[in-house]
């Protein structure tokens, strides 16, 4: 893995859409799928940010692709229930192909599904998401659903408007309840994205 200074270079400098869904290959433009909203990209930096619960569980994934005149680029919450099998009968989801294979084996697979190369690759705890964030103030969101947490189950984020520090923005990208399905956790993560976009362009960014 490459130091989280890079990931957050590339935080930092800029990110200013939110919501893409799939991505084609930025080099070659082969389609992800057919059926999922597209966007052909130029050669570009790509960071994928893996953050991860108390007990190391995947909890959401982000790719971060940096424009190339340097300012402005995407953010993109990737579903951490996509299927990474290329074998019909078989599902692996990337949160089960990081519980089996590692950092390493999310970041190739994760590259096989969304067809491109990652640049920087970071997994991440709440303390270094939080570090990460760090610097931004208090960050706008709009949750679709309560925030649950499992360590014990519970809601640490009611559905609805909030302010939150790094801290609890950290919290909300990590946290992880099996209650949930991941079509309701993940716009958990739009959320706070679109809250930092909002932060670092000046202005509130609705979720996609």
């Amino acid at each position: 893995m490459l130091a989280a200074t890079g990931l957050a270079v590339v935080v930092a400098v800029a990110l200013v859409a939110v919501g893409v869904v799939a991505l084609t290959n930025y080099e070659g433009g082969t389609n992800v799928g057919s059926d999922l909203p597209q966007v052909q990209l130029p050669e570009t930096p790509v960071a994928m940010l893996a953050a991860v619960d108390e007990d190391d569980v995947l909890a959401s994934l982000t790719v971060f692709v940096l424009d190339p005149s340097g300012s402005g680029g995407s953010i993109v919450s990737i579903p951490v229930v996509a299927d990474a099998s290329t074998v019909a009968e078989v599902r692996a989801p990337l949160r089960a192909v990081y519980a089996e294979q590692g950092a390493e084996g999310l970041r190739l697979q994760a590259e096989s599904v969304l067809n491109l190369t990652v640049d920087t690759f970071e997994v991440m705890p709440a303390s270094q998401v939080a570090g990460l964030l760090a610097g931004l103030g208090d960050i706008p969101v709009t949750f679709e659903a309560d925030v649950l947490d499992d360590r014990p189950v519970r809601v640490i984020f009611e559905q609805g408007s909030a302010s939150l520090n790094a801290r609890e923005a950290s919290q909300a990208l990590t946290a992880y309840s099996p209650e949930q399905p991941d079509r309701v956790q993940r716009p958990t993560a739009v959320a706070v994205w679109a809250g930092v976009v909002g932060r670092i362009a000046g202005e509130r960014f609705a979720p996609i």
